[in-house]
C-alpha cells in the first residue's frame, strides 16, 4: 500500500514538475536547473525511507550476528 502511495505519488509530482517546465523553459535556464534540484531533492525524499529502512535492517542484521558470534564463543 505504502508503495503504490508512492508510485502515485511519484506520477503526481513528475506531471506538475514537466507542466512547470514547459512553462518556464521559454523564460530562463534558471529553471531547468531549478528543475533539476527539485527533481534530485525529490528523490532524497523518495529514497530516503528505503535507505533509512535498509541501513536499519543491516544494522540489526549484523548486531543480531555478532550477538549469536559471541554467545557461541563464550560458550
Amino acid at each position: 500500500m505504502i508503495f503504490i502511495f508512492f508510485f502515485i505519488l511519484f506520477f503526481i509530482f513528475f506531471f506538475i514538475i514537466f507542466i512547470f517546465f514547459f512553462i518556464f523553459i521559454s523564460f530562463s535556464l534558471i529553471f531547468i536547473f531549478i528543475f533539476i534540484i527539485i527533481i534530485f531533492f525529490f528523490f532524497f525524499f523518495f529514497f530516503f525511507f528505503f535507505f533509512f529502512f535498509f541501513i536499519f535492517f543491516f544494522i540489526s542484521f549484523y548486531i543480531i550476528i555478532i550477538f549469536f558470534f559471541f554467545t557461541f564463543i563464550t560458550k
